[in-house]
């Protein structure tokens, strides 16, 4: 920093330089304006909608969660809503309870004052409390970041403020319940709805801020950026369904996916065995019909096959199947 007030001819020059910095932001996604809509001030109560929202999620942190987003203004009101979680967004309470204030934020005409009541503190401080931290941030890692992102927009669209209030749900409040039914009759619709979360790009900031990246978040956001382009391999997809039905019909429980890869990292399970786990379930472990690839030698090719059982090998051969000497005193010790 010395070295920089050094170089500059004059305070100004360094202020005006330190502005700059400031401004500056990285991992952009090349949306033409980065700036965010201005403060707006005004009270129109002619022209002032109270609508509540809620979201609802049915067999929740489960394969099969299902969830729905529900609004009410006051009975046959246009902004009465409700609707079903698109597949692209998490199935959970957390994400219906945004997309809930997403879609409230969405109602036409833009020049209609909204005050929307939640019962949901998460939703309420992800667009006022914690907004200027992820924007800062750029949303890198923030969960749920691109839908929080998009229902700002939305908010920052209207040509008037937007006024939230947080209510207690199941105590009585008749909006708040009737919102409540239906998000619940959104999670028990049959498809899916269909949700625009895109607004205009240029009402969205666009990456981080350069003051506000670290080490740690910098990393992140490039480990993002390459997940982007990431395509799920076959034989994961299919190892990660068998996982799935072992467990619901061993307990009665589908985990999701994302349930497998978190208990496979847990600190329960000792590195040897995560290692073992993530290898089997990615199917990595070089046996069986891998070694009948063209550019294996032919010498190499026999081992494809069980010594023992003359069959082509798999992990599940190898761990519960074959009949060499030995397996079946190791799983008498488990």
């Amino acid at each position: 920093m010395l070295r920089i007030l050094c170089a500059c001819a004059s305070y100004r020059q360094f202020e005006a330089f330190i502005k700059k910095i400031y401004y500056l932001r990285i991992f952009t996604s090349g949306d033409p304006h980065n700036d965010a809509a201005h403060e707006k001030d005004g009270y129109d109560p002619d022209h002032l909608v109270t609508i509540a929202t809620d979201g609802s999620c049915l067999h929740t942190g489960t394969a099969k969660a299902v969830a729905g987003a529900g609004g009410f203004a006051s009975p046959e009101h246009p902004a009465n809503f409700s609707l079903r979680l698109p597949m692209t967004l998490t199935q959970s309470n957390q994400c219906a309870e945004l997309l809930a204030l997403h879609q409230a934020a969405s109602f036409d005409p833009p020049d209609t004052q909204l005050f929307i009541e939640t019962d949901s503190r998460y939703a309420m401080n992800a667009v006022s409390k914690h907004l200027h931290r992820h924007e800062d941030e750029g949303f890198i890692g923030a969960s749920n970041g691109t839908l929080i992102r998009d229902t700002v927009a939305r908010l920052r669209a209207r040509e008037l403020p937007t006024y939230l209030k947080w209510v207690k749900g199941h105590a009585g409040h008749e909006r708040n319940e009737r919102a409540d039914q239906a998000a619940g009759a959104g999670a028990a619709l049959q498809a899916p709805s269909t949700v625009d979360t895109q607004p205009a790009s240029w009402l969205r900031v666009s990456g981080a801020r350069v003051t506000a990246i670290t080490q740690a978040l910098a990393y992140r956001a490039i480990h993002q950026r390459k997940l982007e382009k990431y395509t799920s391999r076959a034989r994961t997809a299919t190892n990660i369904e068998l996982a799935q039905d072992a467990a619901e019909e061993a307990f009665g429980y589908r985990p999701s996916e994302g349930q497998i890869w978190r208990s496979q990292r847990s600190k329960d399970v000792s590195r040897e065995a995560r290692c073992f786990l993530w290898m089997a379930t990615h199917d990595a472990y070089m046996i069986g019909e891998k070694w009948l690839r063209p550019s294996v030698s032919v010498e190499k090719q026999a081992r494809a096959l069980c010594p023992s059982c003359g069959v082509l090998e798999t992990l599940a051969h190898i761990l519960m199947a074959c009949d060499s000497p030995g397996q079946r005193e190791i799983w008498d010790l488990v």
